[in-house]
């Protein structure tokens, strides 16, 4: 049985808190249903005659991320203990925030390009994960986006999105 209370209640300085029964259950359920819908999205990726295809490494990742989820599951529904875990809002809204941060990095990159869009993505995902040092986010933003860029593009001879007026 499945026990999902989610009264939310005023926190300490005004923080309204959401307690979740059995998270690990939760997550574990979420984590296997991501890794499905991609590995079900890889399922129309054609063959290659000779090696491997180009739908082997995502799937690979899902498999294994689909494991995870699944030992998440079992550990959540062997757990004699039902443990409470508090979210905070702001948690809450730091999740929103990356995650409309991804959707827009994905609608945006065949516009924009990878090498222009990328730095914003990465400097502000740091600064949600609590980098408060703008100068050293904007430094670790722009040398990771040229570093990936020169081993997907010229190493691995990987066409990635770019800018065109």
């Amino acid at each position: 049985m499945i026990v999902i209370p989610l009264p939310a209640r005023q926190g300490v300085g005004g923080v309204v808190e959401v307690r979740l029964k059995n998270g690990d259950l939760i997550s574990g359920l979420i984590v296997f249903g991501t890794g499905l819908i991609f590995y079900l999205n890889t399922s129309g990726v054609k063959p290659a005659k000779i090696g491997l295809s180009p739908a082997s490494f995502p799937r690979l990742i899902t498999i294994a991320l689909m494991i995870c989820g699944v030992a998440l599951i079992v550990k959540g529904a062997l757990s004699r203990t039902k443990t409470q875990k508090a979210l905070k809002s702001s948690v809450l809204k730091r999740i929103t925030a990356i995650a409309a941060m991804f959707f827009a990095y994905v609608y945006l990159l065949d516009e924009l390009g990878f090498v222009v869009l990328t730095p914003f993505l990465i400097f502000g995902s740091a600064y949600l994960f609590g980098g408060k040092k703008l100068l050293w986010n904007a430094l670790i933003s722009l040398l990771s986006t040229f570093v990936i860029y020169y081993v997907f593009a010229q190493v691995f001879k990987v066409p990635l999105p770019s800018f065109s007026l």
